[in-house]
């Protein structure tokens, strides 16, 4: 029932990184008053953790080709789904007065066309799947870090969140290298040691989002 080897180690990572991310959602949702921010950022990393959880059900569970394909199918919506709000959080971060709920709808419907191309990729050229996510994730980031360099100077807290987009960057690079395999007690791949670069980004971010809201109690 259970797989072996790097897929083992994979869906562990995923699994501590589910657990990991859900201290900052807790954290978010606890806050008195819950601020529309606060929100935003809870939905970010929960959707992040969700993406954990799935991934260790595929990573993790043994099953057939077709129970697999349909779970990337929702794995896919989840990965989009997660970029979305994360994108929507920093945004709103960067411009707090601004009304983005035509925004957020029109995020929302690229997410879900964006989700089933991506299915539709993953039954018929399968090894460029994720290759299309990749693109459709960095387009984003990279926008996000325009936006955050022009608002950095007046927000020095938003250097933690291009610095954890760098680490994404980075995690992305190194989970392009499918040569990537050793053994520490446990077999490694390229996706393990990715997850444990996404562990580093989600430590980041969530450093970043405490300074940044001290920067708004300030004001």
């Amino acid at each position: 029932m259970f797989t072996t080897g790097t897929e083992w180690t994979t869906a562990i990572t995923d699994l501590i990184n589910a657990f990991a991310i859900l201290v900052p959602v807790i954290w978010l949702i606890r806050q008195k008053p819950l601020t529309k921010r606060n929100k935003l950022w809870a939905t970010a990393f929960a959707m992040l953790m969700v993406t954990s959880l799935v991934g260790f059900l595929l990573h993790g569970i043994v099953m057939s080709n077709l129970v697999n394909g349909i779970l990337w199918c929702g794995f896919y919506l989840f990965l989009t789904f997660m970029v979305c709000t994360y994108v929507i959080a920093i945004k709103h971060d960067i411009y707090p007065d601004k009304d983005f709920s035509h925004s957020i709808k029109v995020n929302l419907i690229v997410a879900v066309l964006v989700s089933i191309l991506l299915g539709i990729a993953r039954f018929t050229i399968r090894k460029y799947a994720f290759v299309f996510f990749s693109v459709y994730a960095m387009a984003n980031l990279i926008n996000c870090v325009i936006l955050l360099r022009r608002q950095v100077r007046e927000r020095p807290a938003f250097k933690w969140y291009i610095a954890a987009i760098a680490v994404l960057f980075v995690g992305s690079v190194l989970q392009s290298i499918k040569t990537i395999h050793f053994t520490l007690i446990w077999e490694f791949n390229y996706n393990a040691v990715y997850h444990w670069v996404m562990l580093l980004f989600v430590l980041i971010q969530f450093k970043g989002v405490l300074l940044v809201g001290k920067e708004f109690e300030r004001t």
